[in-house]
């Protein structure tokens, strides 16, 4: 679409399914005199006059308002092609006072707004936050934080709670609340790992706090009576010698009068709005995620397609590893190369696709230019499921029941990961667009797959879902139908395997993957002022200096470092062959 006065919108490509309407909106953006207009000398064809706005905030996920317009972008994100002058940008997140700020655009440069947001009930700013993550044996445990239930369910991680101290207390019924005192600090993720005891027993903890993974406390089970007690010796022998034959709960034991009240009971369970279930790891396959950031490995069919991440085009062309991104979801497309853009019109239609990066992970993305998608939505909706999460055909980013969900080809399937059984239900390939799919899990039998790779130390995900355990290792909990297995490991370039596992399957057999590695290098950024924001990509990449990135594809990077008092940028750092490139950020110290 095209109208004077307004600078013209990019193409946009629509699918038209049958017997519905395709909605296609543009936001038009007001074109702004510069100077002395078109009689300037400029010629008007020496580049783009038009600059961009990279805009993060903490949290992230606000929606962003440009000149009053809303913008189909949340932070963190790049509005591109944004003309010379002064604009004004709102941020709005639930929960949050809104954000207005004015920033000044220059002609081909990028303008950066950093933001951080206020609680809108306490008045208290968010800069100070960390993590929780709270993982319990037996999962689905309603999560209290200070005495407030925050309807999530283990196991989940608590986002955007305030540094200090704070009380954690696990609700199941049938089962002893067990309460938790942990140290927040800024930044980091605190964990806690409990195995909760049927009513009138006792609980193991393992509570670990930082991002460091060291333990802060192990407190000894309580004393049972002797034939428990030598029940629990044989087990913990048996555990040390064969890994998979310990079930990490305790015996069980005589209900207590003042347990949680078991299932019929008067009871009330909070609906699940938890972040994706994650299954418990044991303490000899643990993977510890010390990062904030992962990567991509995006590739396409042609190649040769520049690569956009996050609206922001990149120099580099597929295949290409993209390492240094953020946790959490991007969005990735390609696009025609610009030596190739003088040439007839290309006919490849890709489209753009919503990825998820996992901390010290990274995630393969293909996008197909070719071949003809023929996609439909349908609703997934489910009597006993409803608030768990699920994946659609073994790729996160994951949604909640219910929701609707795209799904293409004959094969796809819907996983629900629950109480750490990874339930998969095959859809029905003449299902009709806009039709619901109803999903009840059973309680069918499950089984173990063994998952190694070359090399070891991989990190394995289930359908999408992060298991916590690196290779060499075995997953418990597969239901019958097909499964994506997916093993990754920085400096190499990640594997992964659809298996199917039949009925009345007594194992889901053994995986072994081949990692092919890639040439890479490690990336040091450091600055004069620590705990300085990294920016990589035109994106905060979650982590602050000192840090240093592996597996970065070799070349050179813009790296740009941000704290409350300065910024700088750097152009050209290369990454070199199996070495470390060092980074030194001089930074200013407090103006004042």
């Amino acid at each position: 679409v095209e109208k004077e006065g307004f600078i013209p919108s990019d193409e946009e490509w629509v699918n038209v399914v049958a017997n519905a309407v395709a909605e296609v909106e543009f936001n038009l953006i007001p074109e702004t005199e510069s100077g002395g207009g078109s009689s300037s000398g400029d010629g008007g064809g020496g580049g783009s006059r038009n600059g961009s706005i990279a805009i993060t905030s903490v949290p992230m996920n606000a929606s962003i308002y440009l000149d009053g317009n809303a913008t189909e972008f949340r932070t963190d994100a790049t509005l591109e092609d944004v003309p010379p002058g002064e604009h004004t940008i709102e941020l709005v997140l639930p929960g949050y006072w809104n954000i207005t700020r004015t920033v000044t655009v220059e002609k081909a440069e990028c303008t950066l707004l950093d933001l951080i947001f206020e609680n809108s009930t306490t008045g208290e700013a968010t800069t100070k936050t960390g993590r929780i993550a709270v993982f319990s044996v037996p999962t689905n445990a309603s999560i209290y934080l200070d005495g407030k239930d925050t309807g999530s369910r283990t196991n989940a991680t608590l986002q955007a709670v305030p540094v200090g101290e704070h009380t954690i207390e696990l609700v199941l019924p049938g089962y002893w609340n067990i309460t938790r005192t942990v140290t927040v600090a800024e930044a980091e993720r605190s964990t806690i790992d409990v195995i909760l005891s049927p009513s009138g027993g006792k609980t193991e903890t393992n509570t670990t706090t930082g991002n460091d993974g060291t333990a802060a406390t192990r407190p000894t089970p309580a004393q049972k009576n002797p034939l428990e007690a030598f029940i629990a010796t044989i087990l913990n022998i048996l555990t040390g010698i064969f890994p998979f034959f310990g079930t990490g709960e305790d015996l069980p034991t005589t209900p207590g009068p003042e347990s949680t009240p078991d299932p019929g009971e008067d009871s009330a369970t909070p609906v699940l709005t938890s972040t994706p279930m994650v299954p418990v790891p044991t303490p000899d396959d643990t993977r510890s995620v010390k990062n904030h950031s992962g990567g991509i490995y995006v590739t396409s069919h042609p190649p040769g397609m520049t690569i956009v991440v996050d609206n922001r085009r990149q120099i580099w062309q597929t295949p290409r590893i993209v390492y240094g991104l953020r946790e959490g979801l991007h969005s990735i497309r390609v696009e025609k190369s610009e030596s190739d853009r003088s040439g007839e019109d290309s006919s490849f239609q890709f489209e753009t696709v919503q990825t998820w990066v996992y901390p010290d992970t990274i995630t393969p993305v293909h996008l197909d230019g070719v071949t003809p998608s023929y996609k439909k939505t349908i609703r997934i909706d489910s009597e006993t499921c409803r608030g768990e999460k699920f994946t659609m055909s073994g790729f996160f980013p994951a949604a909640t029941i219910p929701d609707d969900a795209e799904i293409e080809g004959a094969k796809s399937w819907v996983t629900v990961s629950r109480d750490g059984v990874y339930h998969s239900f095959a859809i029905p390939y003449g299902i009709g667009a806009g039709r619901t799919f109803w999903i009840e899990p059973e309680d069918a039998d499950t089984v173990p797959i063994s998952i190694n790779s070359n090399p070891e130390d991989a990190a394995v995900f289930i359908d999408g879902f992060p298991t916590g355990k690196c290779t060499p290792c075995r997953v418990e909990g597969l239901s019958p139908g097909q499964h994506r297995i997916l093993v990754s490991k920085p400096g190499y370039i990640t594997a992964e395997d659809v298996i199917t596992i039949p009925e009345g399957a007594r194992t889901g057999g053994a995986v072994t993957c081949t990692l092919r590695e890639y040439i890479d290098g490690d990336l040091l950024v450091e600055s004069t002022i620590p705990d300085a924001r990294i920016y990589l990509y035109g994106r905060y990449t979650g982590e602050k200096t000192p840090h240093t990135f592996t597996g970065m594809s070799i070349g050179t990077y813009e790296v740009r470092v941000v704290t409350e008092n300065d910024s700088k940028t750097i152009e050209d750092v290369l990454v070199k062959p199996g070495e470390t490139t060092r980074c030194l950020v001089n930074l200013k110290e407090d103006n004042s």
